[in-house]
């Protein structure tokens, strides 16, 4: 079932950031929908991009944010193409 919220709005604390090796090609704010940690989270954005380790490579990431600065305790996971 998808998730449905009426009449909601969501406002970012933080633009999706620019300067990290992982280069987003899609993101979505995340931060308003963290489960019990809405609100409260340092998860702010879901990414699907272009790697770090490897530009050829897409892969997935939870952009975090410290309160300070983008963590860099978020991995990254690596999508692996269908054989």
């Amino acid at each position: 079932m998808p998730y449905r919220v009426s009449n909601a709005t969501y406002a970012v604390s933080q633009p999706l950031p620019q300067h990290l090796d992982h280069k987003p090609v899609y993101a979505i704010s995340y931060e308003s929908f963290d489960g019990i940690h809405a609100g409260g989270t340092d998860a702010m954005y879901l990414s699907v991009g272009i790697s770090q380790w490897d530009a050829n490579e897409v892969s997935a990431k939870v952009m975090r944010y410290s309160g300070n600065q983008w963590s860099r305790q978020a991995e990254e996971l690596p999508f692996t193409p269908a054989n």
